[in-house]
This record gives C-alpha cells, structure tokens and sequence, in this order.
C-alpha cells in the first residue's frame, strides 16, 4: 500500500478502511474508529452533509479517550463479545 498523505482514509465504494500504522498507538487507535465512523455513516445513508467530518472526528476522539481510560470497559467489551459468539454458536 503506498503512504497515506493522512492518517486514515475511507474508501466508501469499496468498504475499505486504511490506517497509517507508522504512529503514536493512540493516533492509529483513533485515526480506525474515526474511519470506521465514515464508514458507518455511509453504510447508513447518512447522507454527505457538512457535519459528518465534526460528528466522526468527536466521535471517534471521545470514544478513543473512553478506552484509553477506562481499560475494565474494554475487558468487558471483549467478554461480551465473547459471551455473543459464544451464545451464536
């Protein structure tokens, strides 16, 4: 893959997210929910609107200092998951 001039980038045709991985961890961490939002925001139809880089970029930034401060809240997401695919099965 050649170097992203970003640190992230959403490529909405094709459902792919890229993430320069070359950073602080806490920049990857955010620059992936951040291109994931845009990626949720297109697979919901949210329409192209003037707020979606503000809503992504809040988002993503509020969600990334969640985690980073909270890791119980991510051992219990991981176990919930688990608990899902288990439950799935």
């Amino acid at each position: 893959m050649e170097r992203l001039e970003r640190h992230g980038e959403t490529n909405k045709r094709r459902g792919e997210v890229y993430v320069c991985n070359e950073d602080d961890p806490l920049v990857v961490l955010d620059t992936l929910l951040h291109e994931l939002k845009h990626a949720i925001w297109n697979e919901y139809n949210l329409g192209d609107t003037e707020e979606e880089e503000k809503a992504v970029h809040m988002l993503a930034t509020g969600l990334t200092q969640v985690l980073y401060d909270n890791e119980e809240l991510v051992k219990v997401c991981m176990n919930l998951l688990k608990a899902a695919r288990r439950h799935a099965v």
